[in-house]
Order: C-alpha cells, then structure tokens, then sequence
C-alpha cells in the first residue's frame, strides 16, 4: 500500500476536436482507495450518474443553479486525496500540419502517444525533485482512440512500459476525467481557466501541485527538426538517428522502433489521400469502426481535415 499510482484519462479528440489534453493524478495506493467511498457517496447524494463522466456530467447539469457548488465538491473530494496533478495539451491542427509536411505520426506517433511521452518525461523530473524512490505504476481508461498506438510507441520504440488499462468505472480514473475535461475547455478559451479548472486552481494553488504542459506548433516544429528517428537505408546504418524526414523525401527509408523490426505504421491523421482532399483515416481498424459514422467538416461538406 506504500507503492504510488498515476491514473489518467483524455479528452478532446484528434479527428474533429482543436485540442487532445491528458491529465490524471497520483496518489498512494492506500489514498485512491480512501478515496472511493466519499467519491461514490457525493456522487449519490449529487444525483449524478455513476461511472462519472464529465462531458456527460456537464450536459445533464448545465442548467442546475448548483452547478459550480457540486464542480467545487468533486474537485474538493479529489484534491483532498491526491499529491499532484499532471496534464498536457496538444494542438490538433498544429500537429496535422506538420504530419502533412514530415513523417510525424510514423516516427513518433499520435497525439495520443506523444502527450502520453510527454506525461512520463513531466513525472519522471518531478519524481527526481521531490526525491521520489516508491515505486510508480501508471494507469489509463480504456477505449480511447489511438489508445493502441500509444502502447506501441511507447514499448517498442521507447522501451518504456506502457500505462495499464483500467475500466471506466474505476474512480481514480473518473478523477481523472474531471482533470483532462477542466484542461481541455481552458484551452477553448484560449488558455483563460475555465471555471472548473478554477476550482482545481484554488484547491491545487501551486505549480509542485499543478504541472501542466502545452505541445503547439513552435514545439512540434522544435521536434521535428530534433535528431528522434531511427532510420535504416543505404546512407545510414541502422541505430543512426535523424531529423523527422519531409514525406517527399522517404525514398526507401525504413524506421525501426527500439527493439523490435516494426516499420512504418500507417500515417494517417491530416494527410491528403491521392484526390488532394485530407480526409480521416485511422492507425488501427477498430477506430474507423467507431466512428464509421463519418466525420463532418466545419463547413458542412463532410471533408475532415
């Protein structure tokens, strides 16, 4: 029960959303399970559904005069069992343009699996400060789209093992919920706290308890233009690394992940198909089939970008 756990949890969406945030919490073990009975309890006594989940949450409630009341409550019953909250943001469309010009989502994966990356560097520097030696497991919600890709990135290539899956209905991860959904409307209002993420900001009041990071487009293009890909072709043997190639310029090159031979997954998020027209295409089969349903394009003509 000495042990620590991260629990995290998305919102946003990288196909039709501006933003994809990942946020979560860590705490000991013995205080997320403290933490179930007054997180069940307040739920009851609130009427609200139960698992928990915010974008649901927020729809029922948006007319209750008592909503700010109840945010204040949830977040207070979580603040009160927690040690610090972590999240990052990505740009979506920051990303799509520069995945269209490089061979960003091969060599370093979805959103998804880049801001995961980011969460474990973030958490790692923190444990190194606080001189943090317990040991850490992490934890994720099942069913978020691009959630395979993000295991793959993460063990293959990084050699880092990935978060473990967990049910919607564990209430760590509904902690969770409510984090990534406060971060994410803060980003729609263009960084300004929303009033959830303001509730989080009174009862986490400094940054040791608050570490939140954005990924925009200085940062992608800092990234891109940073030695990160192992490649394999006549010029370069294999294990050298190199900046992200443009997509006109692939030629033969072959990318290996650490550890294995895994070469390009399909690139796919933002990248014209061979009409010039950018629709949605998806890394794995199953996220086509959730969303088989077909993706509207903000000017109505059903072209996503």
């Amino acid at each position: 029960m000495s042990g620590y756990s991260i629990y995290l949890d998305a919102s946003g969406h990288p196909v039709d959303k501006p933003y994809v945030v990942i946020g979560g919490f860590i705490a000991r073990e013995d205080r997320w399970i403290d933490f179930e009975k007054p997180w069940k309890e307040l739920l009851r006594q609130r009427g609200i559904d139960f698992p928990f989940h915010a974008t649901d949450f927020f729809y029922k409630h948006k007319s209750d005069p008592k909503l700010k009341h109840i945010v204040d409550d949830l977040v207070r019953v979580i603040a009160n069992h927690v040690d610090v909250a972590f999240s990052v943001t990505i740009d979506v469309e920051a990303y799509k343009a520069c995945n269209r010009e490089r061979l960003l989502e091969e060599v370093s994966g979805t959103p998804y699996a880049i801001i995961t990356k980011l969460i474990y560097k973030n958490v790692a520097e923190w444990q190194k400060r606080v001189g943090m030696c317990s040991p850490l497991l992490y934890f994720v919600e099942d069913g978020t789209m691009h959630k395979g890709d993000m295991m793959d990135c993460l063990r293959d290539r990084d050699g880092i093992s990935p978060p473990i899956p967990v049910k919607k209905d564990n209430v760590a991860c509904q902690a969770a919920d409510l984090y990534a959904y406060a971060v994410y409307q803060s980003a729609l209002l263009g960084g300004v706290p929303s009033d959830c993420f303001k509730a989080f900001m009174l009862r986490l009041p400094t940054q040791k308890d608050r570490i939140d990071s954005r990924v925009f487009l200085s940062d992608l293009q800092d990234h891109l233009a940073s030695k990160c890909s192992v490649v394999v072709t006549e010029k370069y043997p294999e294990g050298v690394r190199v900046a992200i190639p443009a997509r006109k310029d692939v030629g033969n090159v072959r990318f290996n992940f650490k550890g294995n031979k895994k070469k390009f997954r399909r690139a796919t998020l933002g990248v014209a198909n061979n009409d010039g027209k950018a629709k949605p295409r998806y890394s794995h089969e199953e996220d086509s089939q959730r969303l088989e349903g077909g993706i509207t394009a903000p000017d109505g003509s059903g072209e996503a970008s």
